[in-house]
């Protein structure tokens, strides 16, 4: 019993360090093929509720879509790039940053918020997306890159590291669905959360069953 105690305690101290940035997903994508990016956030801050969250969107991101989340307002603010990308054509402008205000999401819970974007860049290249995380009248503001030579997910001793990816060619994290020219509009959430969705719903609709057959059973 001491040695189960002690081996869920070391999990549990493994995890922390995981939980205490923003996740992004996936951690790597094909450079310059439209991909849906998660940004997870885990907590909120010192036990205040998150409120917003607002993403950067660096150089050589183009093609960003939001996705509108229930009980939020998406506010996308569109401008200069940062770079001029070219792909198809000359890009100079674009989205450059997406926040989701409202929620809230309370401190003990997760929630992921999503954009579909193309990222161009050579192969190997680390691209950052600084986040804020807004609670009321706290923030997290995950904007801390590591200096050159840290590579790209060795974080050091940044406190509030920036959330990060890696262009890699065969990554198999393309979505045919993104493109270059896409502006934000009224998209429906990804698939994976309809299947969800359905799944959770089904699963439910078996458990109510279950349950009136067996109060049926009891009283008769």
């Amino acid at each position: 019993m001491r040695r189960a105690v002690l081996l869920a305690a070391l999990i549990l101290v493994i995890a922390l360090p995981a939980s205490a940035h923003v996740g992004l997903e996936p951690a790597e994508v094909p450079p310059g093929k439209g991909v849906t990016l998660s940004f997870r956030i885990g907590h909120g801050c010192e036990g205040q509720a998150t409120d917003a969250v607002s993403i950067q969107i660096p150089a050589g991101v183009t093609g960003v879509q939001p996705y509108p989340k229930a009980g939020w307002e998406l506010e996308v603010e569109r401008g200069t790039l940062p770079e001029p990308v070219t792909s198809h054509q000359q890009i100079t402008e674009g989205v450059i940053r997406v926040t989701w205000k409202g929620g809230p999401l309370e401190d003990g819970h997760t929630d992921v918020f999503q954009l579909r974007a193309t990222i161009h860049g050579e192969q190997g290249k680390t691209v950052y997306f600084p986040v804020v995380q807004t609670c009321g009248d706290l923030e997290h503001a995950w904007i801390e890159i590591p200096a050159d030579g840290q590579g790209g997910h060795d974080h050091g001793e940044l406190e509030e590291p920036a959330p990060s990816l890696v262009l890699a060619a065969g990554s198999g994290a393309a979505d045919d669905h993104a493109g270059d020219h896409g502006d934000p509009g009224g998209s429906s959430g990804p698939d994976s959360v309809v299947i969800v969705a359905l799944v959770l719903s089904v699963v439910a609709l078996g458990v109510s069953l279950a349950s009136a057959t067996a109060t049926r059973r009891g009283k008769s």
